[in-house]
């Protein structure tokens, strides 16, 4: 299973298993490849987060989607293909 229909999986089973109104990624600054990941499934960019400087020093970006663009997005024709 590719990672964009492992992710589009885990986002079809939070709106409909688990019910939840919208869905975040946080996502490393320096992962380009998952920035792509949550654009390909319909995620949108939301903004920066600062990490716990403490912890880790790097800075993320947060994508998003609610249960609606989901609804638009699963469709058919944009269903991922494995």
């Amino acid at each position: 299973m590719n990672l964009q229909l492992a992710t589009f999986s885990l986002l079809n089973y939070g709106f409909q298993e688990l019910n939840f109104n919208k869905i975040i990624a946080c996502v490393s600054n320096n992962n380009p490849a998952s920035w792509h990941v949550a654009e390909k499934v319909g995620m949108h960019y939301e903004k920066i987060i600062e990490a716990n400087p403490e912890e880790y020093r790097d800075r993320g970006k947060q994508y998003a989607i609610d249960r609606e663009e989901f609804q638009e997005k699963r469709s058919p024709k944009n269903t991922p293909i494995a």
